[in-house]
């Protein structure tokens, strides 16, 4: 994703949160109304590339750990967007 039109999408800016107990400043990118919008698209654009890849790659019966495997990617895909169409998450952090 980093290669990807991801990394253009808004502008990452130094926040200090708290991360296990101890203040960090990690660039952020602000999840205005707009750049939720882009990441949205963006996301949902992937999920079904990422969809096709992962049915064409499993094929009929794969095995529990190829399917595991194989999913993987997609659910944390799936994870983003969620987060990214969550009004409590202000920031997000490029990965």
């Amino acid at each position: 994703m980093a290669k990807s039109d991801f990394s253009k999408i808004g502008k990452s800016v130094p926040i200090k949160i708290l991360v296990e107990g101890e203040k960090e400043k990690i660039p952020l990118v602000k999840l205005s109304k707009g750049n939720r919008k882009k990441l949205r698209s963006f996301l949902g654009e992937e999920i079904i590339h990422e969809s096709d890849a992962v049915l064409t790659e499993l094929g009929d019966s794969p095995s529990k750990k190829e399917y595991q495997d194989g999913t993987n990617p997609l659910k944390k895909l799936q994870e983003l967007l969620k987060c990214v169409e969550n009004e409590h998450y202000l920031y997000l952090q490029r990965i």
